[in-house]
């Protein structure tokens, strides 16, 4: 455990200065493009207090792009499960009980977040709460209980940051291209559109390994591998049918991918989480 911990530490600092680096690329093309230098600074410096700011607000943002609001036993009647399910995980691994955040969408879905095990929280759907038994229920908020003590939730919330930034970039620049189609806008435009791929690229392959990481994590906290088989054999066949828009931000938090697969190598590189079925596959290795 503390080994993951210390690997998704080093790797959130390594994601952090690839980013600063793509950053400081992107600010240079806007450098040339004003034949000023002093251009790219500004643009550096701004980007970098604006990451921040992100980073900072990051739960916050990620609860409000989910339409997430702080789970009571009138939101659901298994709330109260729901919480006395992770109430008692935590005391078992000595963690603070995260705060719970009900998501109101009929597709069954979880994610986690929070920049420390202190400051941590995990979001569940409508969808979760009414289609999962005990043992399924258990087993997901294992899974995002494992997230959080692997320190996943702190990479992740930096992964969001920067995500959420470059989404914002390309909305700005899409906006500002139309009418005029002004050439140095639409310079931007491409030069934004060539650096985030390998955000993206960086991102779902971090978080593909985590997803399996909290998976085996979760069976040790149940003992009950097919739990979490279970309830990502009904998860499943959800994917792509949420009746609130996922956020392609916080896509990444998710249990599953919230997205339909489409199939591919395109696919398979950009994906954010491993093939549900050799996850399924996995689990039912375990020889309990």
């Amino acid at each position: 455990m503390y080994s993951e911990m210390t690997k998704n530490n080093v790797k959130s600092i390594f994601f952090l200065f690839v980013f600063l680096g793509l950053i400081g690329v992107f600010a240079g093309i806007i450098g040339l493009l004003f034949s000023n230098i002093r251009v790219s600074f500004w643009i550096f410096g701004i980007s970098l207090g604006i990451i921040t700011l992100i980073f900072v607000i990051s739960s916050w943002l990620a609860v409000k792009q989910s339409h997430g609001v702080q789970l009571e036993d009138s939101s659901h009647p298994r709330a109260k499960k729901a919480r006395q399910l992770t109430e008692s995980l935590s005391i078992t691994l000595g963690l603070p009980t995260p705060k719970l955040y009900y998501i109101p969408d009929r597709a069954p879905n979880a994610f986690a977040g929070g920049l420390s095990p202190k400051k941590s929280f995990i979001g569940v759907t409508h969808g979760l709460l009414t289609e999962m038994d005990n043992n399924e229920l258990e087993g997901v908020i294992a899974h995002e209980l494992a997230h959080i003590i692997n320190f996943d939730v702190r990479y992740k919330m930096v992964v969001f940051s920067a995500v959420f930034l470059f989404w914002g970039i390309l909305d700005i620049l899409a906006l500002a291209s139309r009418g005029k189609g002004n050439p140095l806008v639409l310079l931007l435009l491409l030069a934004t559109l060539l650096v985030y791929p390998w955000v993206l690229i960086a991102q779902a392959a971090s978080s593909r390994t985590r997803e399996y990481a909290a998976d085996v994590t979760s069976v040790d906290i149940t003992r009950y591998p097919e739990g979490l088989a279970q309830a990502l054999t009904k998860i499943k066949e959800y994917a792509g049918s949420y009746d609130l828009t996922p956020n392609h931000s916080v896509a990444s938090l998710h249990f599953i991918n919230p997205f339909r697969a489409t199939g591919g190598w395109v696919d398979s590189l950009l994906s954010t989480h491993p093939p549900v079925d050799k996850r399924i596959e996995r689990l039912r290795a375990f020889g309990f």
